[in-house]
């Protein structure tokens, strides 16, 4: 089983949840709102400004994903190359 980080949980990610789950996958919802479609069918979810790319290291130290799917076009692309484990 992978740990998937999916940002972006709108409807598509929705999809992408259910379908990662039919394969065993634990999957990780964030979006920059609570309530958004993919969290309600996650196995977690974190709610944070996608913009701001300290928030987005604490959730990816936090979970330790080995999968990150970037799905929203509003996340912050400032991640640096960095060992989380």
């Amino acid at each position: 089983m992978k740990k998937i980080l999916l940002l972006g949980s709108g409807e598509l990610g929705k999809e992408f949840v259910i379908s990662a789950q039919r394969k065993g996958q634990h999957v990780i919802a964030c979006d920059s709102y609570a309530g958004a479609p993919a969290m309600q069918v996650a196995d977690e979810f974190e709610v944070f400004d996608m913009l701001d790319g300290e928030a987005l290291e604490r959730v990816v130290e936090k979970h330790h994903p080995d999968i990150i799917v970037p799905s929203a076009q509003s996340v912050s692309m400032t991640l640096k190359k960095k060992e989380f484990r």
